[in-house]
């Protein structure tokens, strides 16, 4: 029988061996290995890394023919936490960055490009048939995980960092016959360029020659334009819009960052239909990736967002983003041999722990609107023309009243992005001035039901509300007011009569020409023509008159 003191004895040696046991094992173990949750007892296809290739790695035609298997070696080292090189470059065994897979855990198999650091060095993610790591036909190891780079300084360590994390424009191609514009994960060509970035600087030396201006215009001297990139102390933040927000508006939401030329994602819910840059020169957005342009992460900009909502309720717009630190980049190599250098590669981290995030609400209310028609009634319609302009004017809520102008065709005026439940009321004013044509009173009918010379509805919820506004024309009625400029309506009479009866023409004689002339001219017509006549008569009667009194005057004087 074991004695209490003993049992309590026994069990401590236990818990120091057990603590021993594991803190050898903790020591151990890699410094970045995440042990699948469940091992993995048979081969298995791994997939493939982002971005296209040159050739398709699992239709190689070599000794294996697919390049993305998981087996042998490869299958132990998975199982085992560590990083598997799976294929180059290009798509084949073999060049940088490679292609790799490992476990991390809460986002399960990660395939990732591994870039080097070490340009004079050997790849050695060539893979032999029996799924070890080969480099010139010799097994050197599988990759291990290393406690950072000891070539490199951490500041050298940040800007490789980022390079690896964050797609960048480039100031021009690569100078040996390059034709990438960006270095990013996309294809063959922009991993090129993403690779001499990071030599630019790792390996400045080793790239120098016709890389020197071209890694100081792209990274800076000893990558400080890269580092300059780089806040302290990340931020993201987002406002959300005013209240108010109506269907169909554009909100504006401030989005507060110093995460300049990196990825940030945007995600959205509820109604939210599109998400913009008010300005574009701010940067660019490309589905949910929204870059931010600036140069120096110690300082802080606001952008603002256009966002638009095609229905009512609650919107909401998410920003994230993974920044670089010390701690978001990994690095593996294998341990390669006597006579074989291997490269350290670079390996992203990502996750959870990383990211840093900031969302926005807003609420979306409902809106309707209303259509306004025109239509001519009237013995007077046909004298209108079709060009004629026509206005109202409207109030909804407690909005200031607003002209909207009419025209006279079967579309009308459509009014939309009014507040679901807001009161509107109508009236026509400035009536066109047509020649010959008068007004009377307009009507209203509102959806169907006539309300007279104005009209109040409601705005309905997606709706379009049909107003038909109707103008009946009369023509216009000249009146006469007997004025002297007026024409006066008179009676005929008979060329020959009058109230004395016929009128008589009688040829005077006098001892003047003109006299008989101007006798000669008048005419003789009607009554009117008779008081003419008689006038005529009555001077001719004097100067006849005057004449036999100086004929007389004659006689006696020659008497």
């Amino acid at each position: 029988m074991i004695s209490r003191s003993r049992f309590r004895l026994a069990l401590l040696l236990g818990a120091v061996m057990l603590l021993g046991g594991l803190g050898a094992a903790l020591l151990a173990a890699p410094a970045q290995a995440d042990v699948p949750a469940v091992e993995a007892t048979v081969p298995f296809s791994a997939g493939l890394c982002e971005g296209t290739t040159n050739s398709d790695p699992r239709a190689t035609g070599g000794a294996i023919s697919d390049l993305t298997r998981v087996f042998g070696q490869r299958l132990t080292d998975y199982n085992a936490g560590g990083s598997v090189p799976l294929y180059g470059n290009s798509g084949g065994q073999g060049g940088a960055p490679s292609c790799g897979l490992r476990y991390v855990e809460g986002d399960g198999n990660v395939l990732e490009w591994m870039y080097c650091t070490d340009f004079a060095s050997e790849y050695c993610t060539a893979v032999a048939g029996t799924g070890e790591v080969t480099q010139r036909g010799k097994k050197v190891g599988s990759l291990e995980d290393l406690d950072g780079n000891a070539r490199l300084s951490e500041e050298q360590e940040l800007a490789i960092n980022f390079i690896v994390h964050h797609d960048l424009e480039l100031t021009a191609p690569m100078p040996n016959g390059g034709v990438a514009t960006t270095a990013s994960n996309d294809t063959t060509n922009t991993r090129t360029a993403r690779q001499y970035l990071v030599w630019c600087v790792s390996d400045r030396a080793a790239i120098a020659g016709p890389f020197g201006g071209w890694c100081d215009d792209n990274v800076g001297t000893d990558g400080k334009r890269i580092l300059d990139l780089i806040p302290a102390e990340p931020k993201l933040s987002l406002e959300p819009a005013p209240s108010g927000v109506r269907m169909g508006d554009t909100a504006r939401l401030t989005l507060s960052t110093n995460l300049f030329r990196q990825s940030i994602t945007l995600a959205t819910g509820g109604p939210v239909d599109t998400v913009e840059l008010c300005d574009p020169t701010e940067g660019t957005i490309d589905g949910s990736r929204l870059v931010v342009d600036g140069d120096d992460g110690h300082d802080h900009v606001d952008v603002d967002l256009c966002v638009t909502s095609g229905a009512a309720g609650e919107a909401q717009v998410a920003a994230s983003a993974e920044p670089v630190g010390p701690d978001t980049v990994s690095w593996v190599q294998s341990p390669g041999t006597a006579d074989i250098t291997c490269q350290v590669y670079a390996y992203t981290v990502r996750g959870e722990a990383h990211r840093i995030a900031t969302s926005a609400r807003f609420d979306v209310t409902a809106t309707g609107g209303f259509r306004v028609v025109k239509e001519i009634a009237g013995d007077g319609a046909s004298s209108v023309p079709a060009d004629a302009e026509f206005t109202v004017e409207f109030a909804a809520g407690d909005a200031a009243p607003v002209e909207l102008e009419v025209p006279l065709d079967e579309a009308g005026s459509v009014v939309s992005g009014l507040p679901a439940g807001a009161s509107v009321t109508m009236s026509e004013v400035d009536l066109p001035q047509v020649v010959g044509v008068t007004w009377s009173e307009p009507s209203f009918v509102v959806d169907g039901v006539e309300q007279g010379p104005t009209a109040t509805f409601m705005i309905v919820d997606d709706a379009t509300t049909q107003v038909v506004l109707t103008n009946t024309a009369h023509p216009e009625v000249v009146p006469v007011d007997g004025g002297a400029d007026e024409p006066q309506e008179s009676t005929p009479v008979d060329d020959d009569t009058s109230e004395g009866g016929p009128v008589e023409t009688r040829e005077l004689v006098t001892d003047t020409a003109q006299d008989d002339e101007q006798v000669r001219a008048l005419p003789v017509t009607g009554a009117g023509a008779a008081v003419v006549v008689s006038a005529v008569v009555a001077v001719l009667l004097l100067l006849g008159g005057a004449t036999l009194l100086v004929a007389c005057r004659r006689r006696r004087a020659t008497a």
